[in-house]
């Protein structure tokens, strides 16, 4: 018997936004028990068009991901000097915002 063995999604391929996910696929040679046979004994990897050949549908192997939105910084303008000879401190408004 022939069939696909599909691998486990990887994790989303970013942090935040939208991503994709994998995983890998072999073709397999099941061998099984004669007496049991839901029972495995084996299985090998073998050539693709094995499972071809058997008449298996190959899936997915690719899935997009959506986390929440990426965060970014905005900045406001610079107001004015506190001082108006030496050292002094101009401010302006940081945030972190979704989008």
């Amino acid at each position: 018997e022939y069939r696909y063995n599909y691998s486990d999604y990887s994790p989303c391929s970013v942090t935040c936004g939208r991503g994709i996910m994998q995983r890998t696929v072999d073709c397999v040679e099941v061998t099984r028990d004669g007496e049991r046979p839901f029972a495995v004994i084996s299985t090998e990897i073998v050539n693709d068009t094995r499972c071809i050949v058997a008449g298996q549908f190959l899936e997915e192997t690719v899935q997009r991901c959506e986390l929440p939105v990426c965060p970014v910084w905005t900045t406001g303008e610079f107001g004015s000097c506190s001082v108006t000879c030496g050292s002094g401190v101009r401010r302006r408004t940081v945030q972190c915002v979704e989008r």
